[in-house]
């Protein structure tokens, strides 16, 4: 998205400006009763009115164009972007696992085929480890558990397998 410079706005913003310097800008009935600025008529004498309140001074207000504006929001929107790209393009996690790890795992998704060759086990856990086993089923996603216990006992082997000997 890029903003794009509204000269009209620039003109509105000067005329503003221009009619803020003018000595006695708020006694413009015309224009103050059309932007609905005018000042109430009938109100307390100026001695019962209390203090009055002085403009704020000119220099407290920094002086930024509309161009300025415009460059500023151009730069952000491009910092965006930038940071957008940045995350759309991170690794996602597999790459960071080892090659040993991801050859031992093998294509999960396979593990859901119905398999005649596979021997029933009964398994008894505690039930926090049930509870990472239910975890990692559905980070995996897939359809049954009997494919993420596959996954699971082949990575936990793979390990075994790499560490030292006793």
């Amino acid at each position: 998205m890029k903003l794009e410079h509204n000269k009209d706005l620039d003109g509105s913003v000067v005329a503003q400006i221009n009619r803020q310097k003018d000595p006695d800008w708020s006694s413009n009935t015309t224009e103050s009763a059309a932007s609905g600025t005018a000042q109430p008529r009938g109100g307390l004498p100026a001695s019962e009115s209390g203090p009055r309140s002085q403009p704020m001074a000119r220099g407290n207000i920094p002086d930024v164009s509309t161009s300025e504006i415009l460059s500023q929001l151009n730069t952000l929107q491009r910092a965006v972007e930038t940071l957008t790209e940045l995350v759309k393009s991170q690794h996602p996690a597999s790459e960071d696992v080892p090659p040993w790890l991801r050859a031992a795992a093998k294509n999960p998704q396979a593990y859901d085929e119905p398999d005649p060759t596979r021997t029933g086990v009964y398994v008894r856990l505690l039930p926090p480890t049930y509870q990472r086993f239910q975890i990692a089923h559905r980070r995996l996603k897939l359809r049954t558990k009997t494919a993420t216990w596959e996954v699971l006992v082949r990575l936990g082997l793979a390990a075994v397998e790499r560490l030292p000997v006793r």
